[in-house]
């Protein structure tokens, strides 16, 4: 794995105000100004005043003891101003747009619906041929590279539930099955079409938070013959490897953690 990069730029007292929302956001229970200076390992003294900065804001809040002190609901309702797949489309759409005219190909992002993916961003080949699905498109769950690479990464209640709501025979469901493992070892999936001939596709999973899967972007590779294009075209393994680059940029982006085995 790769070492951690060093941070460029500091700021001490930002740095001890987010030490003890993180510790807050993952302990069971209310934490003594004590308790959270040994954990932080900071002196009791600095946190007593970030604390006292922090319920000022709304940010944190005594417990019924007066004594431990616990988040209030004031990051949560802060994040849901502005809607997870909102922030993702918005992240998501510049860097697509260079993608595809890097590539000469189009590019979907989709997420998981009960049933089916649901393409929420797209763009176009701005060549003057090209595949690409439409946006709100819903995407065959086990018909697609998308669902497969969506399904192998869920965690197996979701993915139930998910193949429960789908139209998908159990002849679909056993093929789709079939990818998961070599999906999760290489950390994406690049196949051919199960519906349209001639067609490949390049999907690499997002992911939010704590490693889970959010979405899933993906190239459907139309070949094309670079002597009728009159010019090169780029290859599948390079378009494997930018749309890689781009899922990695695209999970940083909104917040989120690539699994260790993206970063060795």
């Amino acid at each position: 794995m790769k070492e951690k990069a060093e941070t460029q730029y500091h700021a001490p007292a930002l740095e001890k105000g987010l030490d003890i929302l993180e510790l807050l956001a993952q302990s069971p229970q209310p934490l003594s100004t004590q308790a959270i200076a040994e954990q932080i390992g900071r002196k009791t003294n600095e946190m007593y005043r970030m604390l006292m900065v922090l319920r000022d804001r709304g940010y944190v809040s005594m417990d019924d003891s007066g004594s431990r002190y616990q988040l209030t609901l004031k990051m949560f309702e802060m994040a849901h101003r502005f809607p997870p797949t909102k922030r993702l489309v918005q992240a998501a759409l510049p860097r697509m747009e260079e993608l595809c005219h890097e590539i000469s190909q189009s590019c979907h992002l989709s997420v998981a619906r009960p049933g089916h993916l649901l393409v929420v961003a797209q763009y176009e080949n701005p060549d003057k041929m090209g595949f690409g699905l439409r946006l709100g498109a819903k995407i065959d769950i086990c018909g697609s590279g998308s669902g497969a690479v969506m399904l192998a990464f869920l965690d197996e209640q979701r993915r139930e539930r998910i193949l429960a709501a789908s139209d998908a025979t159990q002849q679909e469901v056993d093929r789709t099955r079939a990818l998961f493992d070599p999906i999760r070892q290489q950390g994406y999936h690049v196949g051919p079409s199960p519906q349209v001939q001639g067609l490949t596709n390049i999907s690499f999973p997002v992911y939010g938070v704590h490693d889970v899967i959010e979405a899933v972007i993906t190239i459907p590779y139309l070949t094309l013959i670079p002597e009728a294009m009159h010019r090169e075209v780029p290859s599948i393994d390079r378009c494997r490897e930018q749309l890689g680059e781009l899922a990695d940029a695209l999970t940083l982006a909104i917040g989120g953690r690539l699994p260790a085995s993206t970063t060795s």
